[in-house]
């Protein structure tokens, strides 16, 4: 008997739902205040027969049955509140147990009263109650008004039974989950105390005001500047940077920051002190650049604006930039000018683009730990204490409203993998939101809003310091009551229950750190600085060398990630290959062919299928000629394949129409004909039972004629040889196929247990209208279940591939904006197309195979459990199996391609991917010569061969004949059976035009443009050997022409250099030079 304990209030209605999940569900109900009940002492009984259950279906459980029942208790105690304990003995269960939940929600009956003013109204209960009638879907209420009642439901959280729970701490080393994972955490925040309390003490030596080179004491005009450097990737610089402040009274002339090892670092705010003997006045703009000496990603800079505080008039002036200062970025210009930034120019659109990323790095609790600002109050040990504490409260507020797997009846909304989002798993983490985010957002705001020690009340801050030590109280105090509870609940779970909880707590918690978080600000800052940079040889270099580098940089990015998305596609083939499946497939075909292409006519299906096909579905003996008993019945012929289900047989009909022939050439009997099949539903089959006409077959057969699908019938033959004889003989005796039957198809689903694969196999018979029969065999071997790798593997490599795919899609929407229409005609902008394209394809084809195979196993469980079992239909998973893998072998492909490219392997390679380049609009008109040719042959071969050669049959086939001579697609003999003279002849000219002289002049393309390639570098190289000599010898007569000038003195450069500053500080100003002679 298990048992669940709340506590109920006097007067109070509590409806109480019990789900089992078994072949023959029963249970007992009983209930006791303040004890737990059994079968002799209860004050509550209630039995569940399986008419009081009803049925729904929950993949991937079975049916789950579903009873429900009213429980009134009359609760005695001092308050009218006591404890009331439901125990369940459930019956009817196998001997390896069932799946099962004990809900209790409570419910009352209430009346809308308006009171003495209709808005300010209220929901009361006074003379209502609840009918102990009501079910599980209808709430009945007895009311003695007439009013407009209504009804509410709560569910009740878990509890903990103080009495008891001390005792098991006994078992605290076998139930070691819980406490564990709350060690371990522990230990990770005391491990990070210690740098996050560095990077704090380096964030207060960047907030420090630094003076800026040429203060002097003397100067009476002092100036605030407040520098934001931006958040992307490598957009801080330790390249010297200088800047010239313009107003309309006078200038500070070029002046530099005073910069050390943490000074503009990406996301950084610093402050800098400037001093002029002159005002400025006004601001009117300012001039921001540096000198691009940085080493490496350090050399560029990109700024997002500057604040200048007037410290006479306390004015504030804003300099949006919002661009990056870098040879390799944009226009590549190393100077911006900025006009003064009013409120009324910031657009919303421009506040929310630009300061996107900083809600999520300044104001995000988790990840403002390692990327905040470092200009903050909320220091990053006060962030990191915060997510300690959200942890905390998020397990042990999801501990109150967790029930365990027994529940097992939610239906799954989501189902990635092994990973299920359900109802309840949906509703425990919107609770446990709700319950943390007050007192957490309380505590975020005390540490974000307080001021600090001895900081006037005009710095901005709301909260006195000492909100500080409440805030740190309140962490704490959350931190350990939820710790302690959290323990409690466990001891009282025991093992089992807390290892599930810990399963289900990832949703919870994930939705902690992006819904549970402090409201942010929009951001205000437009881009509307512009450049201003003249275009130096010096700067042409740097920018050549600057690109180099960050060229080589991005190959190399390129190589990890392209090597990443190949591992992740990899393991993530492993779910539906195996390399057993080549060997069953062929199993499979040599089985399952023998005797199809002895098939004329339709009427030649049923005696195939009555002889060798009853044969290899359904063996009765051994080799050695003893019977095979019940357990090796179900095991087809010659392979270990194991028969999920009967066979079922699909017939597509055709149309009748009348004769396009004249009607004196015409029997009576005669004058109505059958059409070709269209894939609309044909003319009646008989009807008997044993046929069920089908609206669809849920998949299109490719067959050769054609393709087949939409409305037919189905019979199913049967699970042994006898009952599928019967179910022949009925087709027979009913004549359903006759002259309209346009196609058959024999679909059977096997499982292979020593290789733990699953397979579909499809037998097409295809029935032209001028009579004659095709047949056409389809295998497909796949994995259910990932074979040889862990599921938790598969999980994390199907997430690094979705994200490595958001990476590569960005960085292809970035280019596709900034180079326009040229982006398409770029040969590698193609690959990385194609490789988005097929990797979301992968992504869809993974989704659809999951939900599919989710569906099939739960399909299987059922037809295993049942007496008179149906056909199991496996071909969507088979065919979206197939769509995966190949996909995943394109991407595959895509990749190695492009970091073949990238590490230039071979410098033949590279030549001839420029040759392929070069040659390609060549190249098309090959290929569409090519196409006509074949074309044209495939039309001489249809009307030819049509009536005599297979491979003629269609147009389309004969196109897919020629292209492929090569692989011998065209037997000689059966074109010489046709006719002697011209057959040969058609196939020597085929093969001479297409083989010879077409692929001949493709080759003679590439040549010649190969040789003109290396042509044009060797005379390059002559060329640039025959300029150097020249330029020797040029050098060499100048040097004779100049010999007798040696007493001619050099010239030397004497530079003189002012300055408006003193010895003790940098020099800025004017540079003059004069050239003399010595």
């Amino acid at each position: 008997m298990v048992y669940r304990t709340f506590n109920a209030r006097r007067n109070q209605t509590y409806g109480v739902t019990v789900s089992l999940v078994a072949p023959y569900p029963a249970a007992v109900m009983y209930g006791k205040l303040g004890d737990f009940p059994n079968e002799t002492d209860h004050e509550f009984r209630k039995e569940f027969t399986r008419d009081d259950f009803m049925a729904r279906t929950a993949p991937p459980h079975e049916d789950v049955h579903t009873a429900y029942t009213i429980l009134q208790p009359d609760a005695a105690g001092d308050n009218g509140t006591g404890e009331y304990t439901v125990g369940l003995r459930v019956d009817g269960c196998p001997p390896s147990g069932c799946l099962y939940s004990v809900d209790v929600a409570r419910l009352a009956c209430v009346f809308w009263d308006p009171g003495m003013d209709a808005e300010l109204g209220s929901w009361k209960g006074d003379g209502c109650r609840v009918s102990p009638a009501s079910t599980l879907t209808h709430t009945l209420c007895l009311c003695n008004h007439l009013t407009a009642f209504g009804t509410s439901a709560r569910t009740e959280p878990n509890k903990i039974h103080f009495n008891t729970v001390f005792t098991k701490f006994d078992e605290l080393v076998n139930n070691y989950a819980v406490w564990t994972t709350m060690v371990v955490t522990m230990g990770l925040y005391l491990f990070m105390l210690y740098p996050a309390r560095r990077e704090d003490m380096k964030d207060q030596r960047k907030w420090k005001i630094k003076n800026v080179h040429g203060n002097r004491k003397n100067d009476r005009y002092r100036y605030l500047m407040r520098v934001d450097t931006g958040h992307d990737w490598g957009a801080g610089t330790r390249s010297k940077v200088s800047f010239q402040l313009t107003g309309d009274e006078g200038s500070t002339g070029p002046r530099a920051f005073q910069q050390d090892g943490v000074t503009f670092q990406s996301g950084s705010v610093d402050t800098f002190l400037l001093t002029s003997p002159e005002p400025v006045g006004e601001p009117g703009s300012l001039a921001v650049w540096h000198d691009n000496s940085g080493q490496g990603r350090h050399a560029s800079w990109c700024l997002e604006r500057v604040e200048v505080i007037d410290l006479q008039t306390f004015k504030r002036t804003l300099f949006v930039c919002d661009s990056w200062l870098g040879v390799e970025h944009g226009d590549g210009c190393l100077r911006r000018t900025m006009p003064p930034t009013a409120e009324t120019d910031v657009s919303l659109g421009q506040r929310f683009s630009l300061k996107l990323r900083e809600k999520f790095k300044d104001g995000h609790v988790w990840l403002s730990v390692v990327t905040s600002r470092a200009r903050s109050y909320f220091s990053r040990v006060q962030r990191l204490s915060c997510c300690l504490c959200l942890l905390y409260c998020k397990m042990v507020t999801s501990a109150m409203w967790f029930r365990g797997t027994e529940q097992g009846t939610s239906s799954a909304v989501v189902s990635i993998g092994p990973v299920e989002l359900t109802e309840d798993t949906l509703w425990v983490s919107l609770m446990t939101t709700l319950q943390v985010f007050p007192i957490n957002f309380i505590i975020a705001q005390i540490f974000g809003r307080r001021r600090p020690k001895g900081a006037p009340k005009s710095s901005g801050a709301k909260l006195p310091y000492w909100f500080l030590y409440v805030g740190w109280a309140l962490l704490v105090l959350a931190t350990l009551a939820s710790g302690f509870f959290l323990l409690l609940y466990s001891m009282e779970w025991g093992s089992d229950k807390s290892i599930q909880w810990l399963t289900a707590f990832g949703l919870s918690f994930l939705q902690s750190m992006v819904v549970v978080q402090p409201a942010q600000t929009l951001p205000d800052c437009p881009r509307i600085a512009w450049s201003e940079q003249e275009e130096t040889d010096q700067l042409k270099q740097q920018r050549a060398v600057r690109k180099g580098w960050l060229q080589l940089t991005h190959n190399g990015k390129q190589c990890m990630l392209g090597i990443i998305i190949i591992a992740a596609a990899l393991l993530m083939v492993h779910e539906t290959w195996s390399p057993a499946v080549a060997g069953v497939n062929q199993g499979l075909k040599d089985s399952f062919s023998d005797g199809i292409n002895e098939i004329q006519t339709q009427y030649d299906v049923l005696p195939w299928m009555e002889g060798t096909l009853a044969r290899k579905l359904y063996r009765t003996q051994h080799y050695n000629g003893e019977e095979l008993g019940w357990e090796d019945r179900v095991f087809i012929t010659d392979m270990p394949a194991y028969r999920l289900g009967p066979a079922r047989l699909g017939q597509f009909r055709a149309l009748s129409a009348n004769c396009d022939v004249q009607a004196k050439f015409l029997n009576k009997s005669y004058k109505t004909c059958v059409k070709s099949y269209g894939g609309v539903a044909g003319e009646a089959a008989a009807s008997f039972p044993e046929s069920k006409p089908v609206t669809s077959f849920g998949r299109t057969v490719h067959g050769t004629r054609g393709s087949y699908g939409g409305p037919g019938y189905s019979v199913s033959l049967g699970e042994t040889e006898a009952e599928m004889m019967e179910a022949l003989k009925v087709l027979k005796a009913n004549r359903w196929i006759d002259r309209y039957t346009a196609a058959l198809v024999l679909d059977l689903s096997l499982y292979h247990v020593n290789a733990n694969l699953f397979s579909t196999v499809s037998v097409l018979f295809e029935f032209p209208p001028s009579a004659g029969a095709i047949a056409s065999l389809h295998v497909s071997t796949f994995p259910l279940a990932s074979p040889g790798i862990a599921p938790t593997i598969l999980l994390v490599a199907k997430a690094v591939f979705t994200v490595s795919l958001v990476v590569v899609a960005v960085r292809v929407v970035k280019m596709a904006r900034q180079e326009g229409a040229s982006f398409l005609l770029q040969v590698w902008t193609i690959v990385d197309v194609a490789s988005v394209v097929m990797s979301i394809y992968i992504i869809v084809a993974t989704v659809f195979k999951d939900v599919l195979a989710g569906k099939a196993k739960a399909l299987i469980s059922q037809q295993l459990a049942k007496d008179n079992r149906t056909f199991v239909d496996l071909f969507g998973v088979a065919f979206w199996s197939d769509q995966f893998t190949t996909a995943a072998a394109m991407v595959i492909w895509f990749n190695l391609v492009k970091i073949c490219s990238l590490l230039r392997v071979s410098s033949r390679v590279r030549t001839y991917l420029d040759v392929l380049i070069k040659i390609r609009m060549k190249l098309l008109g090959s290929f569409i010569i090519f196409l006509l040719i074949v074309t044209g042959f495939s039309m001489s071969g249809h009307l030819l061969f049509c009536p005599y050669v297979a491979g003629f049959r269609s147009l389309s086939r004969a196109t897919a004949s020629l292209a492929f001579i090569p692989w011998e697609e065209i037997s000689y003999d059966a074109l010489v059976t046709a006719n002697e003279t011209v057959g040969p002849l058609f196939l020597f000219v085929a093969n001479f035009t297409i083989l010879y002289l077409l692929l001949s002049f493709t080759a003679a393309v590439f040549v010649s443009v190969t040789s003109g390639l290396r042509g044009t570098e060797g005379r390059g190289r002559v060329a640039a050997a025959q300029q150097r000599k020249k330029r020797l010898a040029q050098a060499a007569k100048e040097t004779r022409n100049a010999a007798p000038r040696r007493n001619v003195a050099p010239t030397v450069r004497n530079t003189r250099h002012y300055c408006n500053c003193d010895e003790t500080n940098e020099c800025y100003g004017q540079v003059h030079s004069t050239e003399t002679q010595v």
